[in-house]
């Protein structure tokens, strides 16, 4: 829509009103980008069954639990028809967000207080599976 109007010096003045419709379409296709993030990101985390082939994350500088999971893997999961891959992360935080967005099937690196603390701060939706000890803390 376009307005004239003359001013008191006699100059054309010309008065444009913006369209509004690039806005709605812009806002709206905001709108439709963000739910469907949110519903990607509901769906893509559910739990996956993980098969045979288990995924197993330790933290990268823990070498005992390393060569402890290499044992496990070589002479336990076999017998029990499954195959361990050990994925090694260097952020001990990213191992448990790892197991809990499912791209890892469980991880083998901290006792029962820490996973209790990382559930605690972050809101993990994980639990122990199995206690297991190793001595692998020097000085």
């Amino acid at each position: 829509m376009t307005n004239h109007t003359i001013s008191p010096a006699g100059d054309d003045i010309e008065i444009r009103q913006r369209k509004r419709w690039p806005w709605i379409v812009a806002a709206a296709g905001v709108v439709i980008v963000a739910v469907g993030g949110v519903v990607f990101a509901k769906y893509s985390n559910q739990d996956k069954p993980f098969g045979t082939t288990l995924e197993v994350a330790t933290w990268s500088t823990d070498i005992a639990a390393e060569n402890l999971l290499s044992y496990i893997a070589e002479n336990v999961a076999p017998e029990h028809g499954i195959t361990i891959k050990p994925v090694q992360i260097d952020n001990i935080i990213e191992i448990n967000r790892a197991v809990d967005a499912g791209n890892v099937a469980g991880n083998f690196f901290e006792h029962q207080p820490f996973l209790n603390d990382a559930i605690a701060a972050n809101g993990f939706q994980l639990t122990l599976a199995a206690p297991a000890f190793t001595w692998d803390q020097a000085t």
